[in-house]
């Protein structure tokens, strides 16, 4: 395997600075070069690049110009620039750095300074993203269960209130699924926790493989409970989904000598439909929902409680 080599771009309409920079850097970087300020932003664009060495002399978009563009960019603002100048004028410096440079490398060039202050840089940059990756991979961790790998009750409690206000603008019908394996303590009891625990992952991967669109989400709630939130066109297709959720479960056919309702793993489900607009906060629809699941379990289980259409 060969090492990972970061990738420069140097942008700079005179051929012999890319020359000089593209040999000063060449053996320990991947070069990609372009005359004018319009080709480095096609290939920003369209490659993944570390740090742009850039010139700001340069006719149609100067340094400056493309370098406020690079730091508008989604793709493109945490690239580090350095301005390439024979003008060491301590008011371009300040230009420069307002618009996001991270450093000034004069002309005529020195070797030495150029590949260290281009080190210092590419490697600051790449533990960035390394910390930004770490962070973004703390977060999944925080929001999700550990066990079945669905949203948590803390990202339940979060994002919930979040998608009801959006809903409001459109007054979206929003629809909350309260799930529950029926019989679940008896079958710990008589098959053990660690097929208890087979058992919740895959009523979980069911649960997800089930869902139709990318706004859908899926929680567990707490042991033996799971929740999903999701949008529909009306209640009767809402409902719909529910019965088709329930007997997707059943079908998955894992044995429940001890089930009440069927001799496999079932669940009780509870749904409620609100206009976005119609929802006071996701304490009082919980415990409607919930009302619902406990006059399912009531009836027989393996059913869905949901109010009159």
């Amino acid at each position: 395997m060969t090492d990972f080599k970061p990738t420069i771009l140097i942008v700079d309409d005179m051929q012999v600075n890319l020359t000089i920079l593209s040999e000063i850097l060449k053996n320990k970087y991947h070069i990609k070069i372009a005359k004018s300020g319009k080709k480095a932003l096609e290939i920003v664009e369209n490659s993944n690049i570390d740090l742009v060495l850039l010139d700001i002399v340069m006719p149609e978009l100067d340094g400056y110009e493309v370098c406020k563009i690079l730091k508008n960019s989604e793709k493109s603002k945490d690239i580090p620039v350095i301005f390439v100048t024979a003008n060491s004028d301590a008011c371009d410096e300040e230009k420069g750095f307002l618009m996001g440079a991270v450093d000034y490398i004069t002309k005529p060039f020195n070797p030495t300074t150029i590949l260290a202050r281009v080190k210092a840089h590419i490697n600051l940059h790449l533990k960035q993203i390394e910390l930004e990756k770490y962070i973004l991979m703390i977060e999944k961790i925080s929001i999700t269960d550990g066990l079945t790998n669905v949203y948590n009750r803390r990202h339940f409690n979060d994002i919930f209130p979040k998608i009801i206000n959006s809903a409001k603008r459109n007054d979206e019908l929003i629809c909350f699924l309260l799930i529950d394996i029926d019989h679940f303590k008896q079958y710990n009891d008589n098959y053990g926790h660690q097929m208890g625990d087979e058992v919740l992952i895959k009523f979980a991967d069911c649960l997800k493989s089930s869902l139709k669109r990318a706004d859908d989400m899926c929680f567990r709630l707490g042991g033996e409970e799971f929740g999903i939130i999701y949008k529909s066109e009306d209640k009767q297709k809402a409902l719909e989904f529910a019965n088709i959720l329930k007997n997707s479960i059943e079908n998955l056919k894992i044995e429940h000598k001890y089930n009440s309702s069927s001799k496999y793993v079932t669940a009780s489900l509870g749904l409620i439909c609100r206009h976005a607009r119609d929802i006071k906060n996701i304490d009082e629809i919980y415990k409607q929902t919930d009302d619902l699941l406990y006059e399912a379990k009531k009836s027989g289980r393996n059913i869905v409680g949901v109010e009159k259409i």
